[in-house]
């Protein structure tokens, strides 16, 4: 359709890691929070992918995250 979907990967209270959202029509939706260590969650040293709604690869630091299940969880690729 015409609608953008973004997805973001930010710090949020009450996610220990890196919560996962998207962002449609100015409206926010948390997926999922990939678990990290503290050390890994730096501003703008983080990368998302989500090549299809299903799928996501996630990397903060040195450790890559993997999700197939609509980026709701994530374990260590």
């Amino acid at each position: 359709g015409s609608t953008v979907t973004a997805y973001v990967a930010w710090t949020k209270e009450g996610c220990e890691g890196v919560q996962v959202s998207t962002v449609v029509n100015s409206q926010v939706t948390d997926l999922g929070c990939a678990p990290a260590e503290a050390a890994d969650v730096v501003p703008g040293k983080i990368a998302l992918a989500a090549p299809n709604r299903d799928t996501g690869w996630l990397v903060m630091g040195t450790t890559t995250w993997r999700s197939s299940d609509g980026l709701k969880t994530w374990s260590k690729a």
